[in-house]
């Protein structure tokens, strides 16, 4: 069983709604994401540090996907 959260009454960040691995999933856009929180440090040196600090793995953990909106 799939429990869904309220929905709030203010988006904060779109988000976006993908296929990955034949399931739905609920994405965002990394640089949307940069943006929202405001972040000191250009874009690819923050995400570069957040890929090594969670030791992403390219094609496993990370992948660009085109979503319909």
């Amino acid at each position: 069983m799939t429990r869904r959260m309220p929905m709030m009454a203010m988006e904060l960040i779109t988000l976006h709604i993908c296929v990955l691995n034949e399931c739905s999933a609920e994405t965002v856009n990394a640089r949307d994401l940069h943006e929202f929180l405001e972040i000191g440090r250009d874009f690819a040196t923050w995400l570069k540090a957040r890929i090594s600090q969670y030791d992403f793995f390219e094609g496993e953990d990370e992948q660009m996907y085109f979503c319909t909106i």
